[in-house]
């Protein structure tokens, strides 16, 4: 444990984006929240007050903690995007790189298996990336939180519902629930651009592209299907929301905005389906296909000639 621990740090260490890449991120949502706070004069609902009165009945404290819980956990859609492409940038070098400086023979030389280092780098991709773009959330929220409550401080009420502990455990319950869930939907993708890592004779990135496109170009001369482009596509986040939230992640996550009146949900804990998640058999196909992906990029490592 210590070995592989010991693993995870020095990815850490070398592989800096993974706390860099959610620290830019989050200076330019809040740096966005901001510069929006500054520039925009006014707010406009375009509505009489006879319609505006009628909709503001409808907004009980209920839907406005609802309201104000979904607009903070709209912060995570570019860190997921965030997460995709670092994932995808690290994972496509982590095995390359030491081929192609040759330092594989290095650590090979150390009493460290060839399973220990892959399953590190799939580690730091799957669990250490999203962790570190949750920080990044959490820190965002806060300050985009404090930039709205500063420009709708004239909104009477406003300030006890931005600030409600009822509408941050709901927004820190809701970032925990995608990022742990975007862990495991996330590993075949991961475990795919490890193996083309391992596998690749040179440019990674190519073959990591123009594989799935050749695939998918095959697959729809041959047999006129789209099969593989659904699956790529259930793997970006519109699939993860569609599969964590049940098929309101598809529409507005049961978000109905009217003339005179509001659908939402009461509560954000209402709209996460764990169970239905973990009985998706996409979630499990992928977990396997991701578990062969690896077993495969651990032979590559340990007979591949690491001289080419």
């Amino acid at each position: 444990m210590n070995r592989f621990l010991w693993l995870i740090r020095r990815e850490i260490w070398e592989a800096r984006v993974v706390w860099i890449a959610p620290a830019i991120c989050a200076a330019i949502v809040i740096g966005g929240a901001i510069f929006a706070g500054i520039w925009s004069h006014h707010i406009a609902f375009g509505m009489d007050s006879a319609e505006l009165s009628d909709l503001n009945s409808q907004l009980t404290p209920q839907k406005l903690d609802a309201l104000a819980s979904m607009s903070l956990a709209a912060v995570t859609v570019p860190f997921l995007i965030m997460v995709m492409f670092t994932q995808f940038f690290y994972s496509i070098d982590a095995l390359f790189g030491e081929r192609r400086d040759r330092s594989v023979l290095f650590w090979k030389s150390l009493p460290v298996s060839d399973a220990q280092t892959v399953l590190s780098k799939l580690t730091v991709a799957t669990v250490v990336m999203p962790a570190a773009a949750t920080a990044g959330i959490f820190i965002s929220q806060i300050g985009v939180c404090a930039a709205a409550a500063i420009k709708l401080a004239w909104i009477t009420g406003m300030q006890a519902h931005l600030w409600s502990p009822v509408v941050w455990l709901n927004v820190l319950s809701l970032d925990a629930y995608i990022m742990v869930t975007s862990m495991l939907w996330y590993v075949p993708m991961v475990a795919f651009y490890l193996l083309v890592s391992a596998l690749a004779p040179r440019s990674p990135f190519g073959f990591a592209v123009l594989v799935p496109l050749g695939a998918m170009l095959l697959e729809k001369i041959v047999f006129g299907t789209r099969l593989l482009a659904t699956m790529l596509f259930l793997r970006s986040p519109v699939g993860l929301f569609a599969h964590i939230f049940g098929p309101q992640g598809t529409h507005g996550l049961g978000f109905v905005f009217k003339k005179n009146d509001v659908d939402m949900p009461v509560s954000l804990f209402s709209i996460m389906k764990p169970l239905e998640f973990l009985a998706t058999p996409e979630l499990w196909v992928g977990l396997v296909i991701g578990a062969v992906f690896i077993a495969g990029a651990v032979w590559a490592r340990r007979y591949r000639d690491q001289t080419n």
